[in-house]
C-alpha cells in the first residue's frame, strides 16, 4: 500500500475508495476493483482543492 500526504477530506475519500476496491475484489468484481483503484490514483494526482493556480 502507498501512503499519500493528502488533506483530511481527500484522505477520507481515499480510504473509502480503497475499501470499496478491496470489497469489490473480494466479491469477484475484479474490473470494478480496478476501476476504483484507477480513480484513487487519479484523485491522488490532483492538487489539493484549496491550492492556488498561478
Amino acid at each position: 500500500m502507498i501512503d499519500l500526504d493528502l488533506p483530511t477530506e481527500q484522505a477520507l475519500l481515499d480510504q473509502v475508495i480503497q475499501r470499496l476496491a478491496s470489497t469489490a475484489r473480494t466479491t469477484g468484481l475484479e474490473v470494478a476493483g480496478g476501476v476504483l483503484e484507477a480513480l484513487r490514483d487519479a484523485l491522488a494526482q490532483q492538487p489539493p482543492s484549496g491550492a492556488q493556480r498561478h
